[in-house]
């Protein structure tokens, strides 16, 4: 009782109100909720609850107990927190002891405390350039590698080193580069003395584009004060991986390219690869891959088909595991897409307007500004702050474009939209039936999907199809895509619309399959242009990316100024009206044509008998400097290392397009003479 009189006027009272309090908790009489809160929150302010803990926690501090100390200093606030609470919420609910004490229990029960970091022991994460740090146990110095130890400076401008030097005499000039390197050198000497007990200097050796990433210049200097040899050039990955990955999926090994790979740091993953025998797939039971794909309902869209192509194990865990990324509320690339797809699709239903009839730019202009305006509230993220509105008004000046540029191209020639958003499959809204591809199980897998736009031309009794999609990325038609399964869309959407207008009596041929970029490329040019000039420039940078049919009611078609040609295809047309010699080979035959999209089925379907079989491999797809990895969304939970043992990357099938077109023409034959 000593401790509660140091807190309180009268010790006297306290004895008393202890005494009326427990007479209080004896009563059968029930109470209200607030009546219950309002006597605890008197008992503990006369018992000098706050006091005694706070002389509590003063002395914690003292002794060294700096976690109990935060601990002891925040219970008081809590529980009048808790108590509070109850009697906001149920002020005049009637409760028993029991009932009370029941609730009160499980309000202590969810207070939490938050605990810092004693002060004695913190971690100071900074920059070497803008931080500066004192009395410093340990220092870690991440990322000590070439152009970052020391940075790469920047060209310096207009001025000569020279001509700096002349300057400096009479004016104050900023720092050249030389001076940026002393300076850099002196910074990081204050740095490394900085640590008094352990210093720790680490690089990045892992590769991103295919190549070996290097340690800083001072990385040799600091081995040799270390009394350390130089590092083997066995941890470094070289120019040579991809050529290594290759011959090690080889079934026939060259013996010269393995002794080559020996003298030049391979020897080692050689050896391990030698004691395995043979790399080893991860993979599941095809029954459980039946299990968790449920073939018998198949009904996929290309881009999953895609997905499998890129990286098996990436395939498995969004459709599999159905593992999904983290939603920011930020505003993305993708979320540009979506927008841009969005307001497309809403102006579809007037373009054949804009097409029949002069439509001027103003118009277009409202149109687009109301369409943004009813997906605001989709978007709230382009709301948040002035960065992100001046995206959503600069999104709106490339829908403007885009849709400029659409209508100029229809314009030109005698193709006219006909569908727009067109399904295929059996879900709800699609229009098409499903395409339906054989497996050798004798099953048949179903696709479905979604085409952004079909143009239709009548000539002579034949439909004309002509297939657009939209992209809002860089994306370019690339035969090589199509064999490496990365890029199935367009040949899957010509066989699904060519095959669902011949099942409504029409004669069809296809004209083309195309995509058509919604932002704009960046046009480099040598010398200042004219607003004309630069117009057409502009018109060729949003030229198609696809293949056509080298028939001349589709070119017709496509351009009724044959010399107005070129800024929709690639393709230039000579006075006389026949395609540029060197162009021919950017045509195809309406056969061959049809040839892809067989051949896109049977990769599709060897796709798919490859899931049903079980891999689920991790086996990303590269491309030159392009890696899925990079863009994955499952980079944490993959984990995936070309460092590892028996990690590989299937790298991009390099092959002539004439030799691919020619490859198809082959399949083709041989499936032809196998059927008969």
């Amino acid at each position: 009782m000593k401790e509660c009189a140091a807190g309180s006027a009268n010790e006297e009272a306290i004895l008393l109100y202890v005494e009326r309090l427990g007479q209080f908790w004896e009563m059968n009489n029930d109470q209200t909720a607030q009546e219950w809160c309002r006597h605890l929150q008197w008992f503990l302010e006369a018992t000098g609850a706050e006091y005694l803990l706070e002389k509590q926690a003063k002395r914690l501090r003292s002794d060294g107990f700096f976690l109990q100390e935060a601990q002891c200093s925040q219970i008081y606030t809590k529980v009048m927190q808790v108590l509070e609470r109850i009697a906001e919420m149920m002020p005049d609910t009637v409760m028993n002891v029991e009932g009370f004490h029941g609730i009160l229990s499980a309000g202590l029960m969810e207070i939490k405390l938050g605990m810092l970091p004693p002060a004695l022991d913190q971690v100071t994460v900074g920059d070497m350039d803008r931080s500066r740090f004192h009395n410093l146990k340990a220092l870690f110095i991440l990322g000590f590698g070439e152009g970052s130890f020391p940075k790469v400076t920047q060209d310096q401008g207009l001025l000569l080193e020279k001509e700096r030097g002349e300057l400096a005499a009479h004016i104050q000039l900023a720092p050249d580069g030389l001076r940026q390197l002393y300076d850099q050198q002196f910074r990081l000497y204050i740095l490394l003395s900085a640590a008094t007990e352990l210093l720790y200097v680490s690089y990045d050796a892992s590769p991103e584009k295919g190549e070996a990433k290097s340690p800083s210049l001072y990385w040799s200097r600091f081995l040799q004060i270390l009394g350390r040899p130089a590092e083997s050039s066995q941890d470094i990955l070289t120019q040579a991986e991809p050529e290594f990955q290759q011959w090690c999926e080889s079934e026939e090994k060259d013996a010269q390219l393995q002794k080559w790979f020996q003298r030049h740091g391979y020897s080692e993953r050689i050896s391990r690869l030698r004691e395995a025998g043979r790399l080893e797939e991860e993979s599941i039971s095809p029954e459980m891959a039946a299990k968790i794909w449920q073939p018998e309902s198949w009904e996929l869209s290309v881009t999953r088909m895609e997905q499998y192509a890129r990286c098996p194990y990436a395939h498995f865990l969004r459709y599999g595991l159905s593992l999904q990324e983290r939603k920011l509320f930020q505003a993305s690339f993708a979320d540009d897409g979506r927008i841009l797809h969005g307001i497309l699709e809403g102006a579809g239903l007037l373009l054949q307007q804009f097409y029949d009839k002069n439509t001027d730019a103003a118009t277009i202009q409202k149109l687009i500004e109301e369409l943004f305006k009813e997906n605001e509230a989709s978007y709230e993220q382009y709301q948040d702050n002035s960065r992100y509105r001046y995206y959503w008004r600069k999104l709106q000046k490339t829908a403007m474009r885009a849709l400029a540029s659409l209508k100029s191209q229809v314009e030109a020639g005698s193709f006219r939209p006909e569908y727009f958003e067109w399904g295929f499959g059996s879900g709800k809204g699609k229009s098409l039936p499903p395409m339906e591809i054989p497996l050798s199980s004798g099953q048949k897998l179903r696709m479905s999907g979604i085409i952004d736009r079909v143009d239709v031309l009548q000539e002579d009794g034949v439909t004309y199809v002509r297939i657009i999609d939209y992209k809002s990325g860089s994306t370019e038609f690339s035969e090589s895509d199509i064999e490496d399964g990365v890029s199935l869309q367009l040949p899957v959407y010509m066989e699904a619309v060519t095959e669902g207008l011949r099942a409504q009596g029409r004669t069809v041929k296809p004209a083309g399959m195309f995509y058509f970029h919604l932002t704009p490329q960046i046009q480099k040019v040598d010398k200042p242009m004219s607003e004309e000039e630069a117009e057409e420039k502009a018109k060729k940078g949003a030229r198609l990316s696809g293949v056509a049919v080298n028939d001349p009611a589709v070119l017709d078609g496509m351009a009724k100024d044959p010399q107005q040609l070129q800024n929709i295809l690639p393709v230039r047309m000579t006075k006389s009206g026949k395609v540029h010699g060197s162009d021919v080979s950017k045509l195809r035959t309406a056969q061959e044509l049809a040839n892809l999209s067989q051949y896109t089925a049977g990769k599709i379907a060897q796709l798919a008998e490859e899931e049903l079989s079980g891999c689920i491999r991790q086996y990303p797809y590269r491309k030159d400097s392009y890696s899925v990895c990079s863009y994955c969304v499952y980079r944490e939970a993959c984990s995936f290392d070309i460092r590892q043992e028996g990690a590989l990357e299937r790298w991009a099938v390099k092959r002539r397009k004439d030799e691919f077109w020619k490859q198809i023409q082959e399949v083709a034959l041989d499936d032809g003479n196998s059927q008969s």
